[in-house]
């Protein structure tokens, strides 16, 4: 009975959990994810997690880059890496928070770091999640960003 809860909460938002299927095809729209990342194996391993999980990937290697994808979807959740060539996570959080943007920011860094955590959680970030991605740990964190975006859209 909770494993056919927990699977509808997750209907709900656009997310199936690993193993399970409803065999239907939700009619909503897939959630958007602006990727900024250094690297295309980010989006790479996430664009194979996407079609289950109801995600569309928007990888984009500079803040310019990003800033031009956000504006043109309406509500998104930002995944970010920690350090990129032309700017950082503040950075990223800085142009959403000027711009009233409500998207949520999931900052992904490939070292374990409670500080960063911290800083993140208290300039405003959503969350943080080590790279290479574990997939239930990817989809909970961005399950976790879908609920705070479909929060602030009702709003």
């Amino acid at each position: 009975m909770e494993d056919m809860m927990l699977t509808e909460s997750l209907n709900n938002l656009n997310l199936v959990p690993l193993g399970h299927s409803t065999g239907q095809v939700p009619d909503r729209p897939p959630v958007d994810i602006v990727v900024l990342a250094s690297s295309d194996s980010v989006s790479h391993g996430l664009r194979r997690m996407a079609h289950r999980n109801r995600w569309s990937i928007h990888p984009c290697a500079t803040l310019c880059e990003a800033t031009r994808v956000i504006s043109r979807l309406c509500g998104c959740i930002v995944l970010c890496e920690s350090r990129i060539a032309d700017t950082s996570w503040r950075d990223v959080l800085k142009y959403l928070q000027s711009r009233d943007i409500s998207a949520p920011l999931v900052v992904f860094t490939h070292f374990a770091d409670v500080n960063l955590w911290l800083d993140v959680l208290d300039a405003g970030g959503h969350d943080v999640v080590l790279f290479p991605f574990g997939e239930r740990e990817v989809v909970h964190v961005l399950g976790s960003a879908c609920r705070e975006l479909a929060s602030s859209a009702a709003a």
